[in-house]
């Protein structure tokens, strides 16, 4: 699997590169199992398009399904009277791969708008509406022979019309040829599903019924609708193949719906697939058949029983049942009910070092169990002894054999959760980051576009990112073999809290919740008063000159001692050596990285030099003045530093440091000449971490910096770069 991905990766179009002398490929903005999306530019109709480049998945059908794409992707070539698909202007081939230009859609995606415009949920018949081109469009395909078989959420995209286009073509005959149970009415599901999301504001993945998750639950649950909306979708969703609707005209006439449009295609629909799903809905029926004939009774003995009964046994539990009613057919709401709750208690808690995120642990474990569709059991609790205030538990789910495994740390006293790991399926990954994740960080939230970015960059092992300014996050890829001896991935996610000291009860610039007023004020002010952009990768980094930053007057979200410069200047004059500022440059910039992360670094960085032959480099907030960074060395990369002047900075920046000076000295030198090349050893004093890196030529140098940001797995050495002889 690694060989091929890293081959799709070498023929990737670059940057650039002008395909059949007339389009100018972009970034790439989304890589399949079956093809790759480009952002291009159109040089002859001089309009922006997007280019979908076909990679066969097996090389042996290779030829064949090049074949299949241009033949299915033809199909839709100039076909401009259907408004709810994006349009195909160009279908080639060259040596290697096909293509086709499609028009560029520049909008969100169904449920970025549903979230983002509509709190989550719109009516049935907002849905219709919005789905009705869409609708119009498949039934046409559904006449000519084909299937799409993979409508969802994230390939419904609005173009610059607010007009909702579906996405996805081309490569439709890969997603049906694993099934020849497929139809129209496939598509008839996965419209359902959509509408069911659209109205409840909850995936029918996520609502399974308590005592069977695969048992979708009413949408009258968390909205108000008519009972024929209702029975129709639950018909749809919980019934299987051939129980359900033939086609879009007929679920509109069950749902009540406009249908007159989609007549035109009944006579060519019922030509096509009538056959088909005559067998379908007969091999439905007999198994429905047999089912209730060898249940210990039929369905018409249980009601006559219930009916005889049902007044006496609700006579004496009405009272106390109400209770257990209510709460296990509402049990979603009563959760989010409970998450909010922690949200107001937890936000009035600050200033701890046990400080996380804004839920508490058992709702954490309830929300996955109710979002995943598992059940978790506790197999251990641990405590810590260096970190006595903080406990965890770890869970795993007895359905999956325990492959599902969930640590979750959180404080003693309050519950609160400072950081969980999770290990599960690429689906149930997917589910979490589009479900949970804003959960357990309300402030951010992951668009389907980020986070298949985020599953793509995990394909060489793992992906960390810690630009947000409210977590750190990392994501690893593993594989294992089950009983079949098929290889299995599964992915390993950590989440951590960064804790943030309250800094004068101002907020840090670049804390604010994504999409929020505050956030879009601060990235108005940022672009205009910014005097250069770059761009590497999907990060944008914007820099600012002091005046911007004065003029916003907040300090930087990064992690900051509680020591100032002022404390540091005061120590090294303690220490008795002389010194002299050989240098200071600003740090003013704000890295855009992503799903609402921002990092706003105002630092002033100063480059100190002792008579006695040590550099220091210390970085500070500008505006606060507190301590960012101590880098400490020597400036003959030949002569070790003075391990006792490194043991006086971490006495005197540190309130939790327990060591006598001389004790960290010798430890300090004791590490430094064991470590090899390109290594390194740390400690962490509560409120300050210190680390010895080594290069490699061995020459060690010491960091100074905010507790938990120094990670021996992913400290970038980068960080702490030592300017050699001569360079500043």
């Amino acid at each position: 699997m690694k060989m091929k991905e890293s081959v799709i990766e070498e023929q990737k179009l670059e940057l650039y590169h002008l395909l059949k002398d007339r389009y100018l490929i972009g970034d790439l903005l989304k890589k399949g199992e079956h093809s790759r999306i480009y952002r291009a530019y159109d040089t002859v109709l001089d309009q922006e398009i997007t280019i979908k480049e076909f990679v066969p998945e097996n090389p042996d059908m290779a030829e064949t399904d090049t074949g299949n794409f241009i033949e299915e992707a033809g199909k839709f070539f100039g076909v401009y009277e259907y408004q709810g698909i994006a349009e195909v202007t160009d279908v080639f081939r060259d040596e290697e791969h096909a293509y086709m230009a499609i028009e560029y859609l520049p909008g969100k995606n169904l449920r970025e708008y549903l979230n983002a415009e509509k709190k989550g949920q719109i009516t049935i018949e907002e849905a219709w509406t919005l789905l009705f081109p869409v609708l119009d469009t498949v039934s046409w395909m559904h006449s000519n022979g084909m299937v799409h078989g993979g409508i969802r959420m994230s390939r419904l995209i609005f173009d610059e019309n607010d007009r909702l286009c579906l996405t996805g073509i081309g490569d439709c005959f890969l997603r049906n040829r694993e099934s020849e149970a497929n139809g129209p009415w496939t598509d008839v599901r996965a419209v359902s599903e959509i509408l069911y999301e659209c109205l409840t504001g909850k995936s029918p993945l996520q609502a399974g019924c308590l005592w069977n998750k695969k048992k979708i639950r009413s949408v009258s649950i968390w909205t108000t609708v008519s009972s024929r909306v209702d029975e129709t979708l639950l018909r749809e969703l919980n019934y299987g193949i051939g129980g359900g609707c033939f086609g879009f005209y007929a679920l509109a006439e069950q749902l009540g719906m406009q249908n007159e449009p989609l007549a035109v295609y009944l006579g060519a629909i019922q030509s096509v697939w009538g056959e088909s799903w005559l067998n379908l809905t007969e091999k439905y029926q007999k198994e429905a058949y047999l089912d209730e004939e060898h249940a210990f009774l039929t369905r018409k003995q249980w009601r006559n029983i219930l009916n005889i009964t049902g007044i006496f046994l609700v006579s004496i539990a009405v009272a106390g049942c109400v209770g257990f009613w209510y709460t296990h057919t509402h049990e979603r709401q009563i959760l989010e009910w409970q998450i909010q709750k922690d949200r107001t208690k937890y936000h009035r808690i600050s200033g701890k070092e046990t400080d996380g995120f804004a839920i508490g642990d058992i709702h954490l474990k309830k929300l996955m169990e109710q979002t995943l569709g598992i059940s978790l059991e506790e197999k251990s609790r641990n405590s810590y002894s260096e970190m006595p205030y903080q406990e965890s538990c770890t869970y795993a789910s007895p359905e999956k054999a325990g492959k599902e495994q969930i640590e979750i740390f959180s404080d003693k006293e309050d519950r609160r959760v400072n950081s969980c790991e999770v290990v599960l399926s690429k689906e149930e990954m997917e589910l979490f980051f589009q479900e949970i994740f804003s959960q357990i960080i309300p402030e951010t939230y992951l668009t389907e576009e980020e986070i298949e970015r985020t599953f793509d960059r995990t394909q060489d092992g793992f992906y960390r990112f810690d630009a947000h300014g409210k977590f750190q996050m990392t994501l690893w890829k593993k594989k294992s073999y089950g009983e079949t001896e098929k290889e299995q991935e599964w992915y390993h996610l950590s989440l951590t809290a960064c804790a943030r000291e309250p800094q004068d009860e101002k907020e840090a610039a670049g804390s604010y919740a994504r999409d929020s007023k505050e956030y879009r004020e601060f990235m108005d002010f940022v672009k205009k008063h910014a005097v250069k952009t770059e761009m590497i990768s999907d990060t944008i980094i914007y820099k600012l000159e002091e005046e911007a930053v004065r003029n916003w007057n907040q300090p930087s979200n990064v992690p900051l001692l509680k020591k100032t410069r002022t404390d540091f200047m005061r120590a090294l004059e303690k220490s008795g050596c002389s010194f002299e500022i050989k240098s200071e440059k600003d740090i003013f910039q704000v890295t855009d990285a992503g799903i609402g992360a921002l990092k706003a670094e105002f630092v002033r960085e100063v480059r100190i030099e002792t008579t006695e032959g040590e550099r220091i480099f210390l970085q500070y907030d500008f505006l606060s003045e507190r301590i960012v960074q101590i880098c400490l060395g020597s400036v003959d990369s030949a002569r070790e530093w003075n391990y006792g002047l490194g043991a006086e900075l971490i006495g005197a920046l540190s309130d939790d440091n327990r060591k006598s000076e001389e004790k960290l000295a010798k430890e300090l030198k004791q590490n430094a000449s064991e470590l090899e090349a390109s290594s390194l050893a740390q400690e962490n004093c509560g409120d300050l971490s210190w680390m010895i890196l080594t290069d490699d030529d061995r020459v060690p140098r010491l960091i100074l910096a905010p507790h938990g940001l120094l990670d021996d797995e992913s400290f970038p050495y980068a960080a702490s770069r030592w300017q050699q002889k001569g360079e500043d």
